[in-house]
């Protein structure tokens, strides 16, 4: 008898190891999948019209740079407040507020150069610029507006954007348009927000606070009304919604100097 309990104990003593171990294993491998599985399911994210609400980029402080033509930049957060440049009929001057201005003497006609300006932001910077025509804009963060010097005489006033930016466009004859990597917005005079960051992956989402705009892709337009926002990437998106009351004029103030733009 004793010697079958001996084996007994023997024996068990022989396995329970070998299901400890089985079951650190078990729990193992358990955790490496599951890791693995988050992974490729993170690695293979693809942002949707249904999905999209737009890359996380914070702004902070007052703070941009201009390019020019000729490779040239001013460091608008340090530059002084006065006349930064003149040139072809072109004046950029600081104000107090540290807002970039552009005034353009509309009287001179066929200037020998059209200057190129690209105005960018860098993560953790806001700024507000006033463009030759009248029209303002606030770029957050991440973005950068790129326009020509002659924007007041032009048939068509055309900004490009990428990133995000807050337009408030003079009333004048001529269109306003603003051209993103995969849509344009054609307007005459009116408020609205653009969000047309790279890391959207093409997606580039519209809010009109005030007037009305026009969004054109390649495969198609779209009129957006007062209140509303379009969601749209290569093909023109049905993606409308409602935008809250407190984008709406009368906070717009509160969205431009804090930088919490419409979404």
């Amino acid at each position: 008898m004793w010697n079958a309990i001996d084996h007994q104990s023997k024996h068990h003593v022989k396995v329970l190891p070998i299901r400890r171990w089985l079951a650190y294993v078990a729990a193992i491998l358990m955790i490496v999948g599951s890791v693995g599985i988050y992974k490729l399911h993170e690695k293979q994210q693809v942002y949707t019209i249904d999905t999209y609400a737009g890359p996380t980029i914070k702004a902070g402080h007052t703070g941009a740079t201009l390019t020019l033509s000729d490779g040239s930049t001013i460091d608008l957060s340090n530059a002084k407040v006065g006349e930064l440049l003149t040139k072809q009929g072109m004046t950029i001057s600081k104000n107090g507020q540290g807002v970039v201005v552009y005034s353009q003497n509309s009287s001179i006609k066929g200037v020998s150069e059209v200057i190129k300006n690209t105005i960018t932001t860098r993560n953790g910077e806001i700024y507000q610029v006033v463009l030759p025509d009248g029209s303002k804009v606030w770029l957050n963060a991440g973005s950068s507006l790129t326009f020509d010097s002659d924007l007041l005489n032009s048939e068509k006033r055309i900004v490009q954007l990428i990133g995000e930016g807050y337009f408030e466009v003079s009333k004048r004859d001529k269109p306003f348009i603003v051209r993103t990597a995969s849509q344009q917005v054609r307007v005459l005079g009116t408020h609205f927000n653009i969000n047309a960051y790279s890391e959207s992956k093409g997606l580039v989402r519209t809010t009109l606070v005030e007037g009305r705009v026009n969004v054109v892709t390649t495969k198609g337009e779209q009129l957006i009304k007062p209140g509303s926002r379009l969601l749209t990437d290569a093909v023109i998106s049905t993606s409308t919604s409602k935008i809250p009351k407190t984008y709406l004029p009368g906070r717009t103030d509160i969205l431009k100097l804090t930088g919490n733009f419409p979404r």
